[in-house]
């Protein structure tokens, strides 16, 4: 396996995901929350200020993600390196159309909670497309085991948020995969949320490319 050369977007996205959680969510939430009745505007000066440089974080965060999530799988699929001929072509569409969703979801602001749903499911089997490929890449087993680990909370997530759709808006032809998914939907966001813990927690250990 070649060594992906690192680039300054991945950099960069890391600084502002910290600029985005600080002014955003910590500062925007905590010390300078927009009053929930407009009356007289939206506040105060520097709640005001704080609001818009959080949105505009929030937004260029978003772009940076979708930027790096892009230029990361081009490279893996050209350089040929991860993916093996089996599944390659199924993850190929699946990043395609989880991007689209994505990039729609970026530029438009909002998305559909139905093709909500989709990406979430595309996500899932991103996850785990990726999390069988690493296995069967010549890598140390502990960094395999690592990368699974993170592979399953978002793919428990995401089929969680889906089941628990399901019960909401469920049609006649999906009766039965709404009676299979459906009643563990809480379950499984509840066991994706544990698993993410477990991995944070173990990720000192298992993802260091040396063992110390």
């Amino acid at each position: 396996m070649r060594r992906a050369r690192s680039g300054n977007l991945t950099a960069l996205l890391v600084v502002v995901s910290v600029l985005e959680f600080l002014v955003n969510r910590l500062a925007g939430r905590l010390f300078f929350p927009r009053p929930a009745l407009m009356v007289g505007g939206y506040g105060s000066f520097a709640t005001q200020a704080v609001t818009k440089v959080g949105w505009w974080l929030f937004q260029l965060t978003a772009l940076l993600g979708l930027s790096v999530m892009v230029a990361a799988f081009t490279g893996l699929f050209r350089r040929g390196e991860l993916y093996p001929r089996a599944i390659k072509f199924s993850t190929i569409v699946i990043v395609l159309i989880f991007s689209g969703f994505c990039a729609w979801a970026v530029f438009s602001g909002q998305i559909d909670p139905r093709f909500f749903a989709f990406t979430q499911t595309g996500y899932a089997f991103i996850a785990l497309l990726t999390a069988a490929a690493f296995a069967l890449a010549p890598a140390p087993a502990r960094l395999k085991i690592g990368v699974a680990l993170f592979a399953l909370p978002g793919a428990l997530h995401s089929f969680g948020y889906v089941a628990s759709r399901l019960t909401i808006e469920g049609r006649d032809r999906l009766v039965i995969v709404r009676r299979l998914l459906a009643p563990g939907g809480p379950g499984l966001i509840d066991a994706g949320e544990i698993a993410l813990l477990i991995a944070c927690i173990l990720a000192p250990l298992l993802l260091p490319p040396r063992r110390r």
